[in-house]
């Protein structure tokens, strides 16, 4: 399973409302993203929350410090919220993701990249 992989399984199989929350503290290696490299740990706590066709995904307290080009930069991140659905199609939403239904989980490694390089750009 890939760092950011989530597995949601359990919310699957549950009804609406359901949660479950993960505290996430670690080190990502240099070249998980092309353009930004995290020079540190990125720290953040997320709430998974069972929805119909999905999960919805909060990811609060994101913190970390992070390299893009040649500057660094603090990132601070309050709350953002992205839903995740069994059935994707290509004209929803941007900030509607893919479930992977084969492993019954989600990755939040765009979603992360997204985030932090809409904080140094």
């Amino acid at each position: 399973m890939h760092l950011f992989d989530m597995n949601v399984w359990p919310l699957l199989q549950t009804h609406s409302g359901e949660r479950i929350h993960f505290h996430f503290e670690d080190e990502v290696e240099e070249h998980e993203w092309e353009d930004l490299v995290v020079l540190w740990k990125l720290i953040f706590d997320i709430d998974l929350i069972a929805v119909d066709g999905g999960v919805d995904a909060i990811i609060k307290n994101l913190s970390g410090k992070v390299l893009y080009e040649t500057y660094e930069y603090d990132v601070e991140i309050k709350s953002v919220e992205r839903t995740f659905m069994k059935e994707y199609s290509e004209s929803l939403p941007d900030d509607i993701n893919p479930i992977n239904i084969k492993w019954a989980t989600i990755n939040l490694g765009k979603v992360l990249r997204e985030e932090l390089l809409m904080q140094v750009l």
